[in-house]
C-alpha cells in the first residue's frame, strides 16, 4: 500500500520554487492532487514555478575602503520583501609603496613608505656555498636581497642517518669529505675510513595488504607500509534479482564482495525507468519526464527538427 505524505501549497521565494498542494507516496514517489492518489500528475504540474532568485541592486555599498595594509568590504542586499539576504565581497588591498630590501642577520624585508609596515618579511634564502680553498673560506648569497655571508671552509660534511622504505635505500650516519668525493668516515676525526657498502641500508620492498581497498569502480591491493597502490582491478560484477520482488536488483563483485545497486536511467520520448548497466534487468516502473525540454531526473533532451 502507499505511504501517503501531504504537502501544503507554497509560494516561490528567492531560493525555493512554488508548489501546489499535493500528495505523494514516500516509497514509489508518485504525485497527485488527490489524497487517495487516484490521479497521477507530473512533476512540472506540482512544482510549477522556479525560485525567484535574489533581487540585488546593481551598485555595491562600500562598507570599508581598502588600504595598503587592510582589505575593504562591499555589500549588496536582496530587495525582495522578507528576504534581506546580504552578499558581501572583499575589496583587495591597494599597492604598497615599497623601499629597497632591508635586512639583518636572519631576515630581510621591504618597508612601505605609506603605512610603514614591513612587507615580504622572510628569512634569508641562500644559494649554494661558493668555496675558495686557497683562502679556506666559503660564501653564499641570499637570492632575494643579495646579502652575502662568509665563513670558514670545512673539509667534512655530516650526513644524518635515514631509514630505508619500500622503494628507497637508507643509510647510517656518516661524514663525507667535501673536497675528495668517495671518501667516507665513521666520525669527524677521520680515524676510521669506511666504504659505501658499510653505509647503505637495503630498501625493504613492498608488503601487500591481505584485504582490498574499494571504491565504486575498482578494488585495490595496497602496501601496508607506505600505502602505495600495487594492484588495481575493475570490479567483476555478478547481478542478482529477487525472484519475488523483481524491482529488488543488486550486483556483487565476485573478487572483493562489494555490493552495489548499479542503476542508470533509460528513457524514451515520454517516460524514463531504471536499468542495470551490467545485465538486461530493467525496472517495470516508468515515470513521466518532469520537463518538456529537459528532464532533470534522466537528463533526456527533447528532440528538435534539424
Amino acid at each position: 500500500g502507499h505511504d501517503v505524505k501531504h504537502y501544503d501549497e507554497k509560494a516561490a521565494t528567492c531560493l525555493v520554487g512554488a508548489n501546489k498542494e499535493y500528495y505523494t507516496c514516500s516509497r514509489c514517489h508518485i504525485l497527485s492532487f488527490e489524497e487517495d492518489l487516484s490521479s497521477i500528475v507530473s512533476y512540472s504540474e506540482v512544482f510549477w514555478k522556479e525560485a525567484l532568485g535574489h533581487g540585488f541592486p546593481t551598485e555595491w555599498t562600500i562598507k570599508k575602503e581598502a588600504t595598503c595594509s587592510e582589505t575593504g568590504l562591499k555589500t549588496k542586499t536582496c530587495r525582495r520583501e522578507g528576504c534581506g539576504f546580504m552578499l558581501s565581497e572583499i575589496i583587495p588591498t591597494i599597492e604598497h609603496v615599497l623601499s629597497d630590501f632591508k635586512s639583518d642577520e636572519t631576515y630581510h624585508w621591504k618597508e612601505c613608505s605609506v603605512c610603514h609596515n614591513k612587507i615580504n618579511f622572510h628569512e634569508h634564502t641562500y644559494g649554494e656555498w661558493v668555496k675558495n680553498p686557497e683562502e679556506g673560506k666559503q660564501s653564499k648569497t641570499c637570492i632575494d636581497c643579495h646579502k652575502t655571508i662568509t665563513e670558514d671552509y670545512h673539509e667534512l660534511e655530516f650526513v644524518p642517518s635515514r631509514d630505508a622504505d619500500c622503494t628507497n635505500k637508507g643509510n647510517k650516519a656518516y661524514y663525507k669529505c667535501r673536497v675528495h668525493s668517495g671518501e667516507y668516515f665513521a666520525d669527524n676525526s677521520m680515524s676510521e675510513s669506511i666504504t659505501w657498502d658499510d653505509i647503505v641500508i637495503k630498501e625493504l620492498g613492498h608488503e601487500e595488504s591481505s584485504t582490498y581497498s574499494i571504491d565504486a569502480k575498482n578494488h585495490y591491493i595496497k602496501c601496508t607500509r607506505c600505502g602505495d597502490v600495487l594492484k588495481t582491478e575493475e570490479h567483476s560484477w555478478e547481478c542478482y534479482t529477487d525472484s519475488i520482488n523483481p524491482e529488488f536488483h543488486y550486483s556483487t563483485c565476485s573478487v572483493c564482495s562489494r555490493k552495489d545497486a548499479l542503476r542508470e536511467y533509460k528513457y524514451n520520448e515520454n517516460y524514463h525507468w531504471e536499468a542495470c548497466p551490467k545485465c538486461n534487468w530493467k525496472s517495470s516502473i516508468k515515470d513521466i519526464h518532469n520537463s518538456a525540454e529537459k528532464c532533470t531526473i534522466c537528463q533526456r533532451m527533447k528532440k528538435t527538427d534539424s
